[in-house]
């Protein structure tokens, strides 16, 4: 006897994606929230959104690799995924927050392509 389908099956189907996974990797990225200090609400809200979207995408391609057909495998992987997202998220925050953006700017609009301490005598 086949299972049934329920309505969240038949969504993520129709939808071409699976919301469980996106929720399993948001309350991964959610539990990781504590290793985030320096991240403000929005960059933790962010780094959830992205995370979620990374175990979304991500957990359909581990599965064809791996061949494991188990759903709770496969959410335990996606919270994984969203664990580990926030941190990838993190980085990107940090590097953006450390990146020098009034010199790049600067350096565009005057057409040089590096500064005066690099041009040498």
């Amino acid at each position: 006897m086949s299972e049934p389908i329920t309505a969240a099956a038949h969504i993520d189907t129709a939808l071409g994606f699976s919301l469980s996974t996106f929720a399993f990797g948001a309350i991964g990225c959610f539990i990781s929230w504590r290793w985030a200090p320096q991240m403000g609400f929005l960059a933790k809200t962010t780094g959830m959104l992205s995370a979620g979207a990374l175990a979304m995408w991500g957990t359909p391609i581990l599965k064809q690799i791996s061949g494991v057909s188990d759903q709770s495998v496969l959410y335990g992987a996606a919270g994984l995924i969203g664990v580990f997202g926030l941190s990838v998220t993190a980085s990107i925050f940090d590097v953006i927050k450390d990146t020098k953006w009034g010199s790049i700017i600067e350096k565009r609009l005057s057409g040089s392509n590096c500064d005066e301490s690099e041009k040498g005598d």
